[in-house]
């Protein structure tokens, strides 16, 4: 009836040559669906911005008709910068003069400095005692008015 051949053999070569070239094509399957996969986002990327340009479709044509107007205002605004500046840079310039003499003069006269600030110190616990002096003067005088104010009582 039927004949089954009962030994049957599969020889399967593989060489490196076979092989590289399937490694190649299957990179190059890769490739192509990144490349796919890439196209559709920007795909979709494109229609949001699509989307989101109709709906502010009018914000868009006001801000571009304004566009001559907020440059000229910018370059109006620029150039009342500049100037302001320009006027204040003299008085820039002579406050730093006048500095520079002032440090200038401190440095000369560093032995007139100290006296100074030896007489404001001597000047400054001078006052301090005398205040003392005064408040002590002020709680007799307290204490003298409590003790009338209860002898009297």
């Amino acid at each position: 009836m039927f004949n089954f051949a009962s030994e049957t053999t599969y020889t399967i070569t593989l060489n490196v040559k076979d092989f590289l070239w399937g490694m190649l094509i299957l990179a190059l399957i890769v490739l192509v669906v990144f490349i796919i996969a890439l196209v559709g986002k920007a795909i979709k990327n494109l229609s949001a911005t699509h989307k989101i340009i109709q709906m502010n479709q009018e914000h868009i044509s006001k801000i571009i008709q304004n566009a001559s107007n907020i440059s000229t205002d910018a370059s109006s605004i620029s150039s009342n910068v500049s100037h302001a500046t320009g006027a204040f840079r003299p008085s820039v310039d002579n406050i730093a003069e006048a500095t520079e003499d002032i440090t200038r003069t401190f440095k000369d006269n560093n032995s007139v400095n100290e006296a100074i600030v030896k007489a404001y110190k001597v000047v400054n616990k001078a006052g301090k005692v005398a205040n003392k002096y005064k408040e002590k003067k002020e709680a007799k005088a307290e204490s003298k008015a409590e003790k009338n104010k209860r002898q009297s009582i």
